[in-house]
């Protein structure tokens, strides 16, 4: 397919679908401003095929679902199966009971489960369950958390919150990762009616913030939620809270539990949890049991021995080479490790430089590498050795010009 060809394809997807794309982190737009694939034809382990058949190694992994690697055989097989015996009928399937005990066994916090489609779904329908357990209103949100109006309302981008009622903003609150001050600050002067304190977790060396929100949401009575649906599956088996020692009264579930099939989940304490029966959350697809056998295949894969340890060691390995090549340079950040190293470049202010990191993703592309602005690269068991190497080489290549990364 030549480049007239796809062109028209993108412009019919812009007639037809508001903004060109169904998930706005998608757009090409967001990736670079021409030569972005846009479409894919098929993807397999680490790559992704365009329009063309041309392999892409990709580092967004789907915005972070993909953990086993794209296609993965015994994940694939599973849900064959399960289509020849139905996916969605009137009747619940005893695979919605098998994944739930699963998630109590692996997650710290788990006690009982609700499964949804969507990380927003899950996250949202926490927030509502704590603000019915503990009758207050307001929610203290640390991290993205999705589309709805509690957390749109808080959200800095512009426009972003139109359609959301004026009056939303009012209960939900910023709070910086590691800002201690900002969180005590807020306390004082709403301590008393807030419901919930959202966070999600990143990865660190230092787990003084979370033990820190932890002792305050006791402290308060409010319901302390992780949102894990970017590091439930990533960082461990249990999650941040797992990883970190710190548990939290709920916690949502979902890139990463079902390799890239629509699943998340809320759980949480008994006590809590059981709240639920009472309130009017609900959805038609949530036990759709094509998602729930995957979820079931990916974290028998997850479980093998070393699983972990590889991801570790190739996220490790190329942070660490990252900073070598960076040589000190102030222009360039490198956030973390592990399965979702972030390399970031920065001002001498240190906020982000949006012609270098731009610059930086246009530089990956001319090499068939995937990679998302401003975002850390996700790392699937699907990539091998050479991909890293090959990642460490071509990084190399912009990240020794240091200031001029440019």
């Amino acid at each position: 397919m030549d480049r007239i060809e796809i062109e028209k394809l993108l412009q019919k997807s812009k007639e037809l679908i508001p903004g060109g794309c169904q998930t706005i982190s998608k757009r090409p737009a967001n990736f670079s401003d021409e030569g972005w694939p846009s479409f894919y034809s098929r993807a397999d382990g680490s790559q992704v095929f365009d329009l063309n058949g041309k392999p892409y190694t990709d580092y967004v992994l789907a915005l972070g679902p993909i953990i086993l690697g794209y296609n993965h055989p015994v994940v694939t097989e599973r849900v064959k199966r399960q289509l020849d015996i139905g996916i969605l009928t009137s009747l619940q399937s005893p695979l919605e009971i098998e994944l739930s005990e699963k998630l109590v066994e692996i997650i710290p916090c788990a006690e009982m489960v609700r499964l949804f489609k969507t990380g927003a779904d899950a996250v949202t329908a926490g927030v509502r369950l704590a603000r019915a357990v503990t009758g207050r209103s307001h929610v203290l949100s640390c991290g993205y958390s999705g589309w709805h109006d509690w957390w749109v309302a808080k959200n800095p981008y512009s426009d972003s919150a139109k359609g959301v009622l004026a009056g939303t903003s009012t209960f939900t609150h910023d709070i910086p990762y590691g800002n201690v001050t900002a969180v005590e600050q807020i306390v004082d002067e709403i301590g008393s009616d807030i419901a919930c304190i959202v966070v999600e977790p990143i990865i660190s060396t230092d787990n003084d913030y979370l033990k820190f929100i932890r002792e305050i949401s006791t402290r308060l009575g409010a319901v302390l939620i992780f949102d894990e649906i970017v590091t439930g599956f990533r960082l461990a088996l249990g999650g941040a809270q797992k990883l970190y020692g710190v548990t939290p009264d709920l916690c949502t579930l979902g890139k990463g539990m079902a390799n890239g099939f629509p699943l998340s989940a809320l759980v949480g304490h008994r006590e809590i949890m059981r709240e639920m029966e009472s309130l009017w959350i609900s959805s038609t697809y949530a036990g759709e049991s094509a998602s729930i056998a995957a979820s079931l295949a990916t974290i028998e894969e997850l479980e093998k021995p070393g699983t972990y340890q590889r991801l570790w060691a190739m996220g490790d390995r190329l942070a660490a080479a990252w900073k070598s090549s960076a040589n000190g340079s102030e222009s360039i950040q490198i956030i973390g490790g592990g399965p979702m190293p972030q390399l970031r470049m920065v001002t001498a202010e240190g906020e982000l430089d949006a012609e270098a990191d731009h610059s930086l993703v246009e530089h990956f592309l001319d090499h068939k590498i995937l990679w998302r602005r401003d975002h850390c690269a996700f790392i699937s068991l699907a990539h091998s050795d050479s991909d890293i190497d090959r990642l460490i080489e071509i990084s190399a290549a912009k990240l020794q010009k240091g200031e001029h990364v440019v």
